[in-house]
């Protein structure tokens, strides 16, 4: 018995090293260690496919995780000009925008009606950056108009929103950037 009060084995028994152990594959020995190598697999069509169906999955999980993107931090400074029925917005501070689709939403106090103006598609390549800027009028009659316009008459009191159509990996609950009224 040993110190523990376990039986003790002859010598003989403890020196696996010299008796011939049958496992099944190939083991061989790298360094004096053990080593355990791909053919050591006993079904080598087996491993294979094990190895395969453990790239596809973690592929497959790996496709749902995409950054959510950040709520874009900015400003924007408002500029009406009453005697050409202009209204100019500007990019006057923060993050560039350029992941989705921004527009400017007009909505006529007098009558409620409301006017969606597309400052940046969705999936555009430009960016829009500090100093940028979009002018709005409104359209008087058929006059021909270059700028983007909205079909009621602009005036004092108009609301006004810069709006985000915010994408499904946003981590924003709201898609209003920027809210003011004509003054």
């Amino acid at each position: 018995m040993d110190s523990v009060g376990l039986p003790r084995l002859p010598e003989d028994e403890l020196n696996i090293r010299d008796k011939d152990i049958s496992i099944p594959g190939k083991i061989s020995e790298k360094n004096g260690r053990p080593d355990i190598t791909a053919d050591s697999c006993r079904s080598r069509p087996f491993c294979l496919t094990l190895v395969a169906f453990a790239g596809i999955l973690v592929f497959v999980t790996s496709l749902g995780e995409r950054p959510a993107l950040a709520c874009p931090a900015v400003e924007f400074n408002h500029t009406y000009d009453d005697a050409n029925d202009t209204l100019l917005v500007e990019h006057d501070g923060g993050d560039a925008l350029r992941d989705g689709k921004f527009t400017v939403v007009v909505t006529d106090e007098e009558t409620n009606e409301t006017a969606t103006v597309v400052w940046l598609q969705e999936n555009a390549t430009r960016t829009i950056h500090i100093n940028d800027s979009i002018a709005i009028t409104d359209r008087e009659g058929n006059q021909p108009v270059q700028a983007p316009w909205v079909p009621f008459d602009l005036g004092t009191g108009d609301l006004v929103e810069v709006r985000w159509d915010v994408p499904e990996e946003s981590e924003c609950t709201s898609g209003t950037l920027s809210r003011f009224r004509i003054e």
